[in-house]
């Protein structure tokens, strides 16, 4: 009879863990003699008492690859070849043949595992190509905006410079300047303040239909709308006539001249003057212990506290007093009725209580 050696519970073969404990019954077993009933050892094949033989309990071996199974397996582990507790019923050719199977698996298992190194090499080194152009290009795009930032903090320090030098008015006399530039350019576009600048022989468009007297740089008439460069095409061919020119009388509104002139902003000294000068002069006084020992302190909130003689200060300040408004408990039917001192009261008819 086996016996697990850590519980005493009683196990059999083809049991890999004990019933009692979880052991491994192969490795925590101890045999007891059927004839005398002496407990041996794991592994003894003979009772040392009376020398009896004994059972022994092992893990099956496989015929094929040769792994050890647990107790009560069936098939190996490994290979997957039947196991047998006890006697081989398999015969040489039997072995033979699974083993050649074993064989064959194992070729083609080691040929998938070396293709799918291959793959995972190649997979990997592909991965690391491209991790390094993208650190390349990162490394790139971070010197290039490293770069730019430079360029523009540069620019944005000259900019501070320049807006250090001027004073307010400079920079008020700036807004108005490109406010005036802007208006000034708006009176330049305009076709017919361009038109009163031209005259008829410095190249301008004398239109072949109606004869008006348009811009150099006009692209088609600006009473007739005609195109320019078709008009000119069928002056050349001569299928048109050229009209005479016609100057009409145009009232030109002239550029709106805009006033420079800023007010001047007074610095901080210029404001405060001598009144600043003679506070920064002027000691601060400080009141001493003894003067303000006897005073009395007032205190905004409850009653007046101990005073401590030498410092003039209270030993304890005075609480805070705080307001608190209760809310009842209201429903979503019921309007939140809500505590108003100086307030009216309105009922739901609209009807006020004073």
């Amino acid at each position: 009879m086996f016996t697990c050696k850590i519980c005493g519970s009683e196990v059999t073969r083809g049991q890999a863990y004990c019933p009692g404990c979880g052991a491994d019954v192969v490795a925590n077993y101890e045999v007891k003699c059927p004839s005398c009933g002496t407990v041996a050892s794991a592994g003894d094949r003979f009772c040392p008492k009376c020398g009896c033989l004994l059972g022994v309990l092992r893990k099956p071996v496989c015929s094929i690859c040769g792994a050890e199974n647990m107790p009560g397996a069936k098939f190996c582990v490994v290979c997957g070849a039947p196991v047998f507790d006890g006697a081989n019923p398999l015969t040489e050719e039997d072995v033979l043949e699974l083993r050649k199977n074993k064989m064959n698996v194992d070729l083609m298992l080691g040929e998938r595992m070396r293709v799918a190194d291959r793959e995972i090499e190649a997979m990997k080194r592909k991965v690391g190509e491209d991790k390094a152009r993208a650190l390349k290009e990162i490394e790139d795009y971070r010197k290039k905006t490293n770069e730019e930032f430079s360029k523009q903090a540069r620019i944005l320090d000259a900019y501070r410079d320049k807006v250090n030098e001027l004073g307010s008015e400079d920079v008020a006399k700036l807004v108005r300047l490109s406010a005036a530039l802007k208006r000034y350019a708006q009176f330049r576009s305009d076709p017919y303040s361009a038109l009163e600048d031209a005259e008829e022989g410095e190249g301008v468009f004398v239109c072949p239909a109606c004869g008006t007297v348009n811009a150099p740089d006009a692209t088609e008439c600006s009473r007739c709308g005609r195109s320019k460069a078709r008009s000119e095409l069928l002056l050349a061919k001569g299928l048109i006539k050229q009209s005479p020119p016609v100057r009409r009388k145009i009232r030109t509104i002239p550029a709106e001249e805009a006033d420079l002139d800023a007010p001047h902003t007074p610095t901080f000294s210029e404001f405060a003057g001598a009144a600043f000068e003679e506070a920064q002069n002027k000691p601060i006084e400080v009141e001493s212990a003894e003067a303000g020992a006897g005073r009395t302190v007032r205190y905004p909130y409850g009653a007046m506290y101990g005073i401590n003689p030498e410092t003039g200060m209270p030993w304890q300040m005075p609480p805070i007093v705080q307001p608190v408004a209760f809310v009842p408990y209201v429903t979503q039917d019921q309007p939140l009725m809500q505590y108003t001192p100086t307030g009216e009261y309105i009922d739901e008819d609209g009807n006020s209580d004073k």
